[in-house]
């Protein structure tokens, strides 16, 4: 739509404008990457100096570095996360003076890198002017930049998944088997990012597999299509699928379903979620799964048959409803103006039947993310992320949409003034785009998880690097998530919900050496919020280190004393 200001310059602004949109369409999405670069350079410098829960992809990355595999913090092998980040990670540092600088880097790059798939398929399906806009979208959506900035595989993902999707549309109207092998390939990466990107080759060799029966091409095009995206697909995925066979006794796509499982089982039964997660029995043995997660990953206490499972699903999804609706209604992604934009797009023209073909590969898209949410073991903002950057391209629609609908009624009015309601679309479009994105970006900065990247979290670094110079080495280090160990270059042993007692008996049994009490999330395990308070009650246990500060963000370690293999508490 604004190209049309070329034959419509009369007024400065105008003139402003037509000179923009004589850039080169090349340089334009160049342009567009460098201010999305620039903005989630930005963010990284000023909203997040200190590491989220994410530590454990950077120390598989030193790990891997370091030549021992992919090893995990708790010492063993890492089943729990997919591989990718870490490996993009550790490649990193071969330029980056550390893994978490180099973590950085990658989100960066993969965050910004995002808006070149998301406007090649916007360009495919809806053509040149929604293109442009779905870039301009990806470039300055607060949510897209606030995760680029940190340290979260979901900068990777979407990238690696909107990749695949561009070469799987191509394949659906070319039909060349190199688009057949990239599409698989990509989703291989985006499932080597995040597990639940196994299923998306299945769907695609599907539709290849039904299109050429459909339209009478050729069953052989319906046997050769298919088999190359699986092809490229198991090409990238079956090292990781062996590893886990290797590791599990099992052969399977993922490490986190068992262990998700047996948690929700727990809940199911009355238990509260760190209780299910982190629990504990009398003799001291791990019935919380993500106590001992290489263990977890290939077994479950529950009965688990397909029947089981569905069962399981069901109850996820009427426990999740509620907080999945709130979610995908959120004004960090932009509702309600976003879902206003999508309707636009999708529903102002009668539909073609290509164009039947693309929305139906992009709802399938879609309808998966809801699935997925719906049926998760907890629902978090970031497991819906998808979601957004799958409809964007739909936004983006509906604003070239908006925007024409603004200029023809317009002119339509004002038949006198035709060579400035080109400035009315222009209106149109930034008085919706501006209150989306101001929302947006007002609820992104208040997200815990973009929060405790914050200055004021530093001091849980700041606690990790002393314990580092003070004890140099290998140490056993409890606490409630990889951070402290990573800094500390020590092995994780995952603190434990118990009474005061038992939690004793538990750390001495699993040869702890520090014990590291945060502010942060413990109001979770009420005896860790105890000592934080107190103290903790045991001659073996010596106060070394104490940041001071609110309560929200202090951290104490203290040093675990041996007493001739004899614990104490009781």
């Amino acid at each position: 739509m604004l190209q049309d200001l070329k034959s419509q310059s009369s007024g400065p602004l105008q003139s402003v404008l037509s000179r923009m949109l004589a850039i080169p369409k090349h340089g334009l999405i160049a342009l567009t990457l460098l201010v999305g670069f620039v903005l989630r350079l930005f963010w990284m410098l000023r909203m997040a100096p200190a590491i989220s829960f994410e530590a454990e992809y950077v120390r598989v990355a030193e790990n891997l570095r370091a030549g021992l595999g992919l090893m995990s913090s708790y010492g063993g092998a890492e089943t729990m996360y997919a591989p990718l980040y870490s490996i993009l990670i550790a490649g990193f540092t071969l330029v980056a003076r550390d893994a978490e600088f180099a973590a950085h880097l990658v989100s960066l790059l993969f965050g910004t890198l995002l808006i070149v798939p998301v406007y090649l398929i916007t360009l495919r399906v809806y053509g040149q002017r929604a293109a442009y806009l779905s870039a301009f979208l990806v470039a300055l959506h607060p949510l897209l930049i606030a995760r680029s900035g940190s340290i979260y595989s979901e900068a990777v993902y979407p990238t690696l998944l909107m990749a695949a999707l561009y070469w799987g549309i191509k394949s659906l109207e070319l039909g060349s088997a190199r688009y057949y092998f990239l599409c698989g390939a990509f989703f291989g990466l985006a499932y080597l990012t995040r597990p639940e990107a196994f299923a998306y080759p299945a769907f695609f060799a599907f539709v290849l597999f039904a299109m050429p029966l459909l339209t009478r091409k050729g069953f052989a095009t319906a046997i050769v299509a298919p088999g190359l995206v699986l092809a490229g697909f198991l090409l990238i995925a079956f090292p990781y699928i062996l590893f886990l066979r290797s590791h599990t006794g099992q052969w399977r796509l993922e490490g986190k379903w068992n262990m998700n499982y047996t948690a929700g089982m727990r809940m199911h039964a009355g238990l509260n979620s760190p209780q299910a997660h982190y629990g504990i029995d009398q003799n001291q043995q791990e019935v919380g799964p993500l106590l001992d997660p290489e263990r977890a990953a290939g077994y479950t206490p529950y009965p688990h048959g397909l029947r089981d499972k569905l069962s399981y699903m069901l109850f996820s999804i009427r426990k999740n409803r509620g907080t999945a609706y709130a979610t995908f209604l959120s004004t960090v992604f932009g509702q309600p103006f976003l879902l206003i934009l999508i309707a636009i797009g999708l529903f102002r023209f009668v539909w073609s039947p290509q164009r039947l073909l693309h929305e139906f590969v992009l709802a399938s898209m879609v309808l998966s993310v809801f699935i997925l949410v719906l049926t998760a073991h907890h629902v978090e903002l970031r497991y819906a992320d998808p979601c957004l950057v799958l409809t964007i391209p739909w936004a983006a629609k509906g604003l070239v949409e908006l925007g024409a609908w603004a200029q023809s009624t317009a002119e339509s009015l004002i038949p006198n003034l035709v060579s400035r309601t080109t400035l009315v679309g222009i209106v149109a479009q930034l008085a919706i785009c501006i209150p989306m994105l101001t929302l947006s970006f007002a609820d992104t900065r208040s997200l815990t998880e973009f929060t405790i990247e914050g200055a004021s979290y530093l001091d849980i670094k700041q606690a990790g690097l002393w314990l580092k110079n003070q004890k140099p080495g290998e140490k056993r280090i409890a606490a409630i998530n990889a951070v402290v160990p990573l800094y500390a270059q020590g092995t994780l042993v995952q603190y434990p919900y118990a009474e005061p007692a038992q939690t004793f008996r538990y750390l001495d049994s699993r040869n702890v050496d520090f014990i590291a009490l945060e502010g942060i999330g413990s109001d979770a395990f009420p005896t860790m919020a105890e000592w934080l308070t107190h103290g903790i009650p045991n001659p073996r246990a010596r106060l070394v280190y104490d940041s001071g500060g609110p309560a929200e963000t202090r951290i104490e370690i203290y040093r675990w004393q041996e007493s001739g293999g004899t614990a104490v508490g009781n």
